[in-house]
């Protein structure tokens, strides 16, 4: 199959990914019927936003929130509405994913294989319904690592177009959340020695247009009526904006937790949970990552590491996964801020599955079957199938159950 085919065959099947995911994401997306964890943050900010009333939630940037109000706008102020641009761009993701695995491992039923992993993964279908701002974070995250992987694979060979969608990934990823500042510091850092010869070209894709889309994000609180911004205003908010990220209290919080924690699944979060009138059952959302393939992660991890040190040709496959999982995950290590929770590891699980789905490829290049593939996707399928009904809140369980899910103390 020539590459041209290849690549409109994997367009397609990516575009019917997204409509599956799309469906799966809706089932249940009303339930809760009142705000869910952070959706207590973001949804007043968003209704401002759509009354043209004040900056609410201004510890964060705009974008995040004005994609939130986006989909109030169409679906209604209603817990449909609070979560349908989540569940689109949480949709979105998975098709970028399906391209980004199989541009990487060069192969339909890898990409499908990495997808699939991780939908199984849990965090992603758990952060596509709810109205927050991780899911957009890891959007352009993914759409980051997306094209840094052509880049660093393809070199000098390319493509301008594949430059521009890194730039506006990494701008609209920190107009979302500051944290996406890390990635873009990591990325540009990364480009700025490899192609000494284009420093430039490289400055102007990876600071000059990030920084006017970062920029851009902020016009639309001109046209707040509750507000006195002009553009000096918008850059004096950026203070305020820090002061107020550095006074939050995390560590005092109940599900606060250290960063080296969070691949071991030792503090995950009831995003929701509330009885029903008669104290028998319950419905929750419990963000929480599926334990085979999370457990297996560290495994994967330093597999990958052993096996890039001893075959070159693993590098242009490995290094840009190792190195975005470094920038999403163990940069926190360094964030001058005491405590974190488990969802800051959300978008380092992207570049995580999919190492975890190349060790499993490579096990099974080495041991000449897919068994262990099969073994894992089906254990990992059943955790994923048994945690579902806490994973979306789509309806209400026994409460006599609810220590089938609670397997740790600090699960609870």
């Amino acid at each position: 199959m020539n590459e041209a085919l290849a690549r409109r065959r994997a367009t397609l099947i990516a575009a019917l990914v997204v409509l599956a995911s799309i469906a799966l994401f809706a089932i249940g997306l009303g339930q809760p019927t009142t705000p869910n964890f952070d959706e207590f943050h973001y949804l007043p900010a968003a209704r401002e936003f759509l009354q043209l009333g004040t900056n609410r939630n201004w510890e964060h940037p705009p974008l995040g929130k004005l994609l939130i109000a986006g989909g109030m706008a169409v679906f209604g102020d209603n817990p449909v509405g609070w979560r349908a641009g989540a569940a689109l761009f949480g949709a979105l993701t998975m098709g970028l994913v399906f391209l980004w695995a199989s541009r990487l491992f060069g192969s339909l039923r890898s990409a499908g294989l990495a997808t699939l992993i991780v939908l199984l993964a849990q965090l992603h279908f758990v952060q596509s319904r709810i109205g927050a701002l991780d899911v957009f974070s890891a959007f352009f995250a993914v759409l980051a690592g997306f094209a840094l992987t052509e880049i660093w694979r393809r070199g000098d060979e390319a493509s301008r177009r594949t430059w521009i969608a890194l730039g506006i990934a990494l701008g609209a990823g920190a107009a979302v959340k500051w944290f996406g500042l890390l990635l873009w510091a990591a990325i540009g850092l990364w480009a700025f020695f490899r192609f000494a010869g284009r420093r430039g070209f490289v400055l102007l894709a990876l600071l000059g247009l990030p920084a006017a889309i970062y920029a851009a994000s902020f016009l639309p609180l001109l046209a707040l009526r509750g507000e006195n911004y002009d553009l000096g205003g918008l850059v004096a908010l950026h203070g305020r904006m820090w002061r107020g990220m550095r006074s939050v209290g995390v560590a005092s919080h109940g599900y606060s937790s250290e960063w080296w924690s969070w691949p071991l699944l030792l503090r995950p979060i009831w995003y929701h949970y509330q009885r029903s009138a008669d104290e028998q059952s319950f419905r929750g959302v419990f963000l929480v990552g599926n334990a085979v393939l999370f457990w297996l992660s560290p495994l994967a991890v330093a597999h990958a590491i052993g096996v890039w040190r001893r075959e070159l040709a693993a590098r242009p496959i490995v290094s840009p996964l190792l190195f975005l999982w470094t920038a999403l995950y163990l940069l926190w290590a360094v964030v001058p801020r005491s405590g974190g929770f488990f969802y800051y590891y959300y978008p380092a699980s992207f570049p995580l599955c999919l190492l975890l789905t190349w060790s499993l490829l490579d096990l099974e290049r080495r041991l000449r079957t897919r068994s262990v593939t099969h073994l894992v996707v089906a254990a990992a399928a059943i955790v994923f199938l048994w945690f579902y009904p806490v994973l979306s809140g789509a309806f209400e369980v026994p409460v006599s159950l609810s220590r089938g899910w609670m397997w740790f103390h600090r699960w609870i």
